[in-house]
């Protein structure tokens, strides 16, 4: 039988969020150029490493902790489905399917009449928006792209695992109702704040996204899916050289 789940504070969930943002901060602003002039080597090579172990490792450690205090038994099978981490439904895929591109949508709206309000902000500015600078690997640093899939576990199911499959329902849980969605999408936010506000006002309709679908389904494949197809595959064709940055 599921043991009940113990609900989080509105201060501690947000603290949660935060102080893994100023962290986020500090290794992408500080950390990062840092190893990369000393190295030579790229930045978004450094990232690949440093967001690794340095930022998203932490946050599975963090989520062991937090399981562990709330007295979640440590073995794989109890761990799994507390964090709602369950065969994906064919009404899972459809509702998650529906919901991205509603989103794609929703984010076009936005960015529209972001540059229609602000002319400065341009389809090429867009590629340049973003604090990590994701570049193409020549000759032998194709290597690199052999640690991709290790460095997109650790970010999108690191994550996910932390912000929708631990903190959310325990959000859920402390009687927030349909507000702990658009809670947890705004600390998301917090988290993110390196990004600057621009990005996060074009990207919030998958930043809700993400935790509804987590909660309406129970399933937290569906925002680890989600944050992947945000991210992952515009990455893979540009540090290929499939398209330009």
């Amino acid at each position: 039988m599921r043991e009940k789940i113990k609900p989080i504070s509105f201060i501690k969930s947000f603290l949660i969020f935060a102080l893994f943002g100023v962290w986020f901060y500090i290794v992408i602003k500080l950390l990062v150029p840092s190893i990369a002039a000393s190295t030579g080597a790229t930045e978004y090579i450094v990232w690949m490493f440093t967001g690794s172990f340095v930022l998203f490792l932490p946050m599975f450690a963090v989520t062991w902790f937090l399981l562990k205090k709330e007295g979640c038994k440590m073995d794989l099978r109890s761990i799994t489905e507390r964090l709602n981490f369950r065969k994906l439904t064919k009404k899972d895929i459809l509702t998650t399917v529906g919901g991205f591109m509603i989103s794609i949508i929703l984010c076009g709206v936005i960015i529209i009449i972001m540059m229609l309000t602000d002319r400065a902000l341009t389809v090429d500015s867009l590629y340049s928006i973003s604090p990590i600078e994701v570049s193409p690997l020549k000759e032998s640093q194709l290597w690199f792209a052999l640690f991709l899939p290790v460095f997109f576990f650790f970010n999108y199911v690191g994550e996910e695992t932390l912000w929708r499959g631990c903190i959310l329902p325990r959000q859920l849980a402390a009687g927030y109702g349909s507000y702990a969605v658009i809670m947890n999408a705004l600390f998301h936010c917090t988290y993110h704040f390196v990004f600057g506000w621009k990005p996060l006002v074009m990207m919030f309709p998958m930043m809700v996204l993400m935790p509804h679908l987590a909660a309406k389904t129970k399933n937290t494949w569906t925002s680890v899916i989600i944050h992947f197809l945000i991210g992952a595959p515009s990455q893979i064709m540009i540090i290929l050289g499939i398209i330009n940055h």
